[in-house]
């Protein structure tokens, strides 16, 4: 009997990518594979466009407000434990598998001991199609910046990362979960709203004693965003409110009183060369709210 997988991908505004990325889902024809698509607060144009494209089975879930990634893909995980599922699959709406790439994480979970979380060799792709570019390939956590890093992410994909083994870090553009580590260790923590959340999970997984394992016979496509993040020098102030601000919230949850001293001097001291480099504020966003200890969507709590 195959393993019940869930896959939960999250839709914002036009659904062209989850239409390619539900086709990814369904083309090996995995014969245990649910797919939750949680709409999050689309305009109407777009909602009735992915309504009426989605293919038959394929369950939709529809909020009337953007909940962020983070309750966004919570809705779709409770969703998924409350139909039994074994597995459940966090995939980017605009992400792609290759073709074997599912059997292969069904497979790989199943033999690998205490398993956390499961994620593949991540390669850019474009509108153009895949590239060799790759985008993560495992990662690691650093606590004076209080954040992870994605390990490899720009260089050309050339065999180097072709090993499995275990990692302290996988971007939420991929996970394969367990349902029994989702049942004890919980769900995303939506006070981060967007970003550094995959962060924060990786570490409760493995605090938990669980493995975070790298399998790279499990290749995704990633359509990395080149209109919100198109310089990893700079990013867009959105990126930069999000990830500035909740990296004060990781300081204060999984470092040490030394720890938060040297990180605090790291994210003022850059964040400021940097405005003054890019002549851009906006490397200032998100550090005063940080400071204030606000969470969730910008301008709420």
């Amino acid at each position: 009997m195959s393993a019940r997988v869930t896959a939960v991908l999250i839709n914002f505004g036009a659904p062209d990518d989850t239409f390619d990325c539900v086709r990814s889902l369904l083309a090996p024809k995995y014969p245990a594979l649910r797919i939750i698509v949680v709409d999050n607060g689309s305009p109407p144009p777009a909602r009735d466009r992915l309504r009426s494209g989605l293919p038959a089975g394929v369950e939709l879930i529809q909020s009337d407000r953007n909940l962020g990634f983070s309750a966004g893909n919570n809705v779709g995980i409770r969703r998924a434990l409350e139909a039994g599922a074994d597995y459940v699959l966090i995939i980017n709406n605009d992400a792609t598998l290759e073709e074997h790439a599912l059997r292969v994480l069904v497979d790989t979970a199943g033999s690998e001991p205490n398993l956390g979380i499961l994620s593949g060799k991540i390669l850019v792709a474009t509108d153009a199609g895949p590239t060799s570019e790759v985008w993560c390939a495992g990662g690691s956590w650093h606590p004076l910046r209080a954040t992870a890093y994605a390990t490899g992410m720009g260089e050309s994909d050339r065999g180097q990362y072709e090993s499995r083994g275990e990692t302290e870090f996988f971007p939420g553009c991929l996970w394969f979960i367990p349902a029994r580590v989702l049942e004890r260790v919980g769900l995303l923590d939506e006070d981060f709203f967007l970003y550094v959340e995959d962060a924060d999970y990786c570490l409760r997984v493995r605090q938990a004693g669980y493995r975070l394992v790298y399998e790279p016979r499990a290749v995704c496509f990633h359509k990395v965003s080149r209109s919100t993040w198109q310089d990893r020098g700079r990013a867009s102030p959105m990126v930069n409110y999000y990830t500035n601000r909740n990296r004060f919230l990781m300081a204060r949850k999984w470092l040490t009183p030394a720890q938060r001293l040297g990180f605090y001097l790291y994210i003022f001291g850059s964040r400021a060369w940097q405005a003054g480099r890019h002549l851009d504020l906006s490397y200032l966003t998100g550090l005063w709210d940080g400071v204030l200890r606000k969470t969730g969507p910008r301008g709420g709590r």
